[in-house]
């Protein structure tokens, strides 16, 4: 029978812990359940894998989908979450999926925060999970990345639970080894979490590295009895068995041993393998600021151990250095960094710092107090962010795709347009899963896919010259083009501008994500005749689709409108959001650059001042400093101009357009001065 009295005394005890508990999840739930912007993702192609790989099994070997580079051979590592994510969509759609996957991130969270609260106590645990919680919106989207999240989870707990047990023994020497019955809390289970892993996720390797740290400190620890040792012998066997029952995937060794190609040359660059180090010079990002600070953390808590000489455990060294090293190699992995290193450093932290068991203990309500309350704070700054500046919350609010995702694809269908298409790089999986097998893509994001020499003479070129784009829209014989307005590259940008004034192109559609253009062919007549978008039929849907929409629809809107060369569509859109959002560093930068193509000094001026403001709002760019140094040369205000450059210069050592206008600077004040 139910003891509801007991309960009832139990939650009056620990109300604060329970509060902070749902804190913990609401946050987690507040900053993973987004809408996905389908166009941008590569889920459509992991969901049409899982739809296709039992009756076609050259999905798992070959360039699948393109009819570019169809025949090339490609190392599919992750086609059981492709399975898996298409079983959820057939039950419950893509509505279905968001909500599994804001499942697997309240467990990820909860599992590593439990680890941390085993390894110091509740309140430690609590708050040093918060930036942790924080800088996991760097990785929201559904992924198959996300098993390897959860998997990570669940082997770090099993090895912590193994370590304590472990090291906690009696016979520390011979018989330190947990009792080999096969209980939920077994390091055996790592053996069967591991055949998973290698077919859902590259992230497989991680597993054995967590495995081999843990041998590696036994090994240290009790090297004189190394063939002895039960502790050794079972973490052996769990590591040999788990290596070689992962050779049961569709590659077998190519499979087990493509981790080790990932830092092999790719003909396209992606930004989520750059180093944050790198991108914070180019890009606002706070989560690397968080990642920072835990490092910084990390240091602190171990340099700790050192004054205080408390024994430093070779495992915590060991995992600390190698995921340290994988999030300074590249920014997709600072969720990863953030929470395999909180039971760490709360644990350094709780071990090195008695005042905090002390004070924890006997001020505990007044603690929780202020971090529920700083949670609160916390929450409701992410809210906010969500409705204005975007910075921890990219989509909208809530489950599946976003507003208007699959209405180009509805567009495309309804009017029976046919390829072969030219699409940008994001656009290929949706293109996948909305048209496959009825039409192939051009490519997709998948830069192991396709060769360097197909991004570099063929791809790129295309869209940034027009003797290329003939050449190979020719070869290819490309009848339209369905291409993400979103796509932020300089040749994405310039190749919309160019075919948006092509004459042998028309644009029959547009939406907030994406444009359509069919070649002016008799075959394309009749569509083109009765979708064909002019001047004032441009600036009308612009109107219309800015009718109560979104911030960042806007500003895709208005991004489009300059590159169709109507910048007085672009300035009356950022005068809008200016009203609503006056200190919206974005909003702000973006007029700034418009209002400094202007020829009116007065608008110059005025863009100088617009682009100071998003600077002291946050936008701290090398780029934005390169145009008010640019806007002041062509004021003829040398000095100003040459200020500016030495700051972009500093933010950005390498910075190429500093570095030349720099050099070019000297000879007009030279003038100047004669």
């Amino acid at each position: 029978m139910i003891n509801f009295q007991k309960i009832k005394n139990y939650s009056i005890k620990n109300w604060p812990n329970i509060i902070l508990y749902l804190f913990i999840v609401t946050l987690t739930v507040v900053i993973f359940a987004q809408k996905a912007e389908f166009s941008s993702l590569d889920l459509g192609r992991h969901i049409k894998n899982g739809e296709v790989v039992w009756s076609n099994p050259s999905v798992l070997y070959t360039n699948f989908y393109s009819f570019t580079e169809q025949h090339l051979p490609f190392v599919n590592h992750h086609w059981l979450a492709g399975v898996l994510f298409y079983a959820v969509t057939v039950i419950g759609g893509f509505k279905l999926l968001s909500i599994v996957n804001v499942s697997i991130a309240i467990a990820i969270i909860l599992i590593f925060f439990n680890i941390a609260k085993s390894k110091s106590n509740f309140l430690l645990a609590s708050a040093l999970i918060l930036p942790v919680i924080l800088i996991t919106s760097q990785r929201t989207e559904i992924r198959p990345e996300a098993f390897s999240y959860l998997f990570l989870a669940f082997e770090s707990y099993l090895i912590y639970n193994w370590r304590t047990q472990t090291l906690n023994s009696k016979h520390k020497i011979l018989h330190t080894t947990v009792i080999n019955k096969f209980n939920f809390k077994s390091i055996k289970w790592i053996v069967p979490i591991q055949l998973l892993w290698i077919n859902l996720h590259i992230y497989f390797f991680l597993g054995f590295f967590l495995i081999g740290a843990a041998l590696i400190e036994q090994l240290i620890i009790k090297y004189k009895y190394i063939f002895k040792s039960n502790s050794i012998q079972e973490l052996f066997k769990v590591l040999y068995v788990s290596v070689l029952i992962s050779l049961l995937n569709p590659h077998f060794i190519k499979g087990l041993l493509y981790p080790f190609s990932i830092l092999r040359e790719y003909g396209y660059e992606i930004v989520e393998n750059k180093s944050p180090f790198y991108l914070e010079e180019i890009m606002i990002n706070y989560n690397i600021s968080l990642f920072k600070f835990i490092f910084i953390l990390l240091v602190i808590s171990f340099t700790l151990l050192l004054i205080q000489r408390k024994r430093i455990a070779i495992y915590n060294v060991l995992v600390a250095s190698f995921f340290s090293f994988l999030a300074f190699f590249a920014i997709r992995n600072l969720p990863i960094f953030a929470l395999i290193t909180l039971p760490i450093i709360a644990n350094n932290i709780y071990i090195t710092i008695p005042s905090i068991k002390r004070e924890f203990f006997v001020k505990a309500k007044s603690i929780s107090m202020a971090i529920i309350i700083v949670y609160s704070l916390v929450l409701i700054l992410i809210v906010d962010d969500a409705r204005t500046n975007h910075y921890f919350i990219k989509q909208p609010f809530g489950f599946g795709l976003a507003d208007y995702s699959e209405n180009s694809i509805s567009f495309f269908r309804d009017n029976k347009l046919r390829g072969p298409i030219f699409n940008n790089y994001d656009l290929g999986s949706a293109l996948e899963y909305w048209l496959y097998p009825d039409e192939l893509v051009f490519v997709d994001n998948r830069p192991e896919a396709y060769t360097v020499s197909f991004f570099h003479d063929i791809y790129k070129p295309m869209q940034e010259d027009t003797s290329a784009w003939k050449l190979y829209s020719k070869q290819y014989n490309i009848n339209s083009i369905y291409f993400s307005h979103t796509d932020g590259t300089p040749w994405a940008l310039s190749f919309i501008a160019s075919r948006l004034n092509d004459k042998n192109w028309t644009l029959v559609y547009f939406d907030y994500y994406s444009i359509i253009m069919l070649k002016n062919t008799e075959q394309n007549s009749e569509t083109i005749k009765k979708h064909a978008i002019t001047a004032d039929g441009f600036k009308e849907r612009i109107t219309y689709l800015n009718k109560g929409t979104s911030f960042n629809h806007k500003l895709n809107l208005a991004q489009l409108c300059l590159l169709n060369g109507q910048s007085d569509l672009a300035l009356n859109t950022y005068n809008e959001l200016e009203k609503k959002l006056p200190n919206n560093m974005h909003i702000l930068a973006s007029k700034g650059y418009l209002l400094s193509s202007s020829q009116n000094e007065s608008d110059v001026l005025l863009a100088q001042d617009y682009l100071q403001r998003s600077i002291d709002e946050g936008y701290k760019l090398a780029s934005v400093y390169n145009k008010m140094g640019l806007n002041y040369w062509n004021l003829r205000d040398y000095p100003k101009a040459e200020t500016l450059w030495k700051k972009a210069l500093k933010l950005d050592k390498k910075n190429t357009h500093a570095l030349y206008y720099l050099n070019q600077v000297s000879e007009p004040r030279k003038q100047e001065k004669l």
